[in-house]
């Protein structure tokens, strides 16, 4: 079982925003690259989710709605150690992003400048 705050893994607090929660794991020392275990998987909306592990990245860019707490997350991630993927970068609409005024292409942004290439 993955190391949690108050229940919460890194892949859950990254799916919900709680930045504190991601910081604070990250300050013990959790690899930011760490893969889900069973457990995570059932995160958000993938109840049923079907998929093999995932990086906390996976379930960042995949929430949907950007705001203030994915940005830091997004920032804290790299700033320890996250690599990024292609993949990571997920379905992005800025039709969508603008008309919810959420930080998603900046999210985007920043991780694109940091895509890793095969």
């Amino acid at each position: 079982m993955a190391l949690r705050i108050d229940g919460m893994s890194i892949h859950r607090a990254c799916w919900v925003g709680r930045d504190d929660i991601v910081r604070t794991l990250l300050r013990t020392g959790l690899d930011p690259n760490v893969l889900s275990d069973e457990d995570e998987r059932s995160v958000g909306r993938w109840d049923f989710w079907p998929g093999g592990p995932e990086r906390p990245l996976f379930y960042l860019v995949n929430v949907g709605v950007y705001r203030d707490a994915q940005l830091n997350i997004a920032r804290l991630l790299l700033a320890h150690g996250a690599y990024v993927i292609e993949e990571d970068l997920g379905d992005f609409d800025a039709e969508r992003s603008a008309a919810t005024n959420d930080r998603s292409a900046e999210v985007r942004a920043l991780l694109a400048a940091r895509v890793v290439r095969p």
